[in-house]
């Protein structure tokens, strides 16, 4: 059997599918993402909604840790159901520009406190009294794991009878804008309450930028600092010491203690931290910013994590 050949044949033409080559290419020629690469359904979203809840689930994680994929993902889930988040996309990233702001934020809100407390105090009326201060707050006591300064606490006696680590008011205060960037800015009518879990990270980073705040007057006048408040300067760090590798525990030797804090003594904090917020942020009336007194227990036995020491690497 014969099969019949068309005497005419149809050729179809198949445009090609344009993909960007390059991260770069898909940002249509810019460095970085902007919220306007979103689609558009979750550009507000993503300001009004996901920045606040993933600022508030970060305050949770490890001080300077970088964002997990999984958080990005939970969050889309329920803001932006179908979307994926992918590392190198918009959403991972602009969720890590928008982290990287918060602790931009914290290290200016740090500096205005402390300019606050100099500028309003009576006792501060010339550059030498604030020097001797600065002097005190940053003076590290003990060695090792024992190793403390005034500044990372309430009460600090110099019988060793210290009370209310990462609780001063300068840390306090400037913990506050952690408070309201994440659970008085998220809407009234979010579908999920901002993360319940204890901000460790977000309490830690603001004692560092308490300390990093206090250095900018070491001289008893403020000077601009010359060094980032960034994980290069603040973080864990490894360094190898006769061939044996340490992990440097510059953020996360405070972890453990305040793993142990009890929810008390957090509602105790984020109470106190909120005194300090202008109650149009909070809106409710204001507690007296004048600091209750703190409900933790004498810390004689202070003792934070210690550096590690792990293998060589090859």
């Amino acid at each position: 059997m014969q099969i019949a050949v068309p005497e005419t044949t149809v050729l179809v033409k198949q445009e090609p599918i344009y993909q960007a080559k390059t991260k770069k290419e898909a940002r249509g020629g810019l460095n970085k993402w902007l919220t306007s690469h979103l689609p558009t359904a979750h550009q507000s979203t993503f300001r009004l909604r996901i920045t606040p809840h993933m600022r508030a689930k970060q305050g949770t994680r490890l001080p300077w840790a970088s964002v997990l994929i999984e958080d990005v993902q939970e969050a889309l889930d329920i803001y932006a159901p179908g979307e994926k988040a992918v590392r190198g996309g918009p959403f991972v990233d602009l969720v890590t520009y928008r982290l990287n702001d918060s602790r931009t934020n914290m290290a200016k809100h740090a500096i205005s406190v402390v300019q606050e407390l100099f500028s309003d105090a009576p006792f501060f009326d010339n550059a030498d009294l604030i020097k001797k201060y600065v002097e005190h707050a940053l003076k590290v006591v003990g060695e090792g794991s024992k190793a403390t300064s005034p500044m990372w606490w309430q009460h600090w006696g110099d019988d060793g009878k210290h009370k209310g680590f990462l609780q001063s008011d300068l840390i306090l205060a400037t913990f506050s804008i952690h408070l309201a960037e994440t659970v008085y800015a998220l809407p009234a009518d979010n579908p999920v309450p901002p993360c319940s879990d204890p901000p460790i990270g977000a309490l830690i980073l603001a004692g560092q930028a308490v300390e990093h705040a206090l250095k900018t007057f070491k001289t008893g006048t403020y000077k601009a600092p010359t060094s980032h408040f960034s994980a290069s300067n603040y973080a864990d760090y490894h360094t190898s010491e006769d061939g044996v590798l340490k992990l440097k525990r510059r953020a996360t030797r405070y972890v453990r203690r305040l793993q142990g804090w009890s929810d008390e003594t957090w509602a105790d904090v984020r109470r106190r931290a909120q005194a300090f917020l202008d109650p149009s942020i909070t809106e409710r009336p204001a507690e007296s910013v004048a600091t209750p007194e703190s409900n933790v227990e004498d810390d004689d036995d202070f003792d934070v994590e210690s550096d590690d020491e792990l293998p060589e690497a090859d």
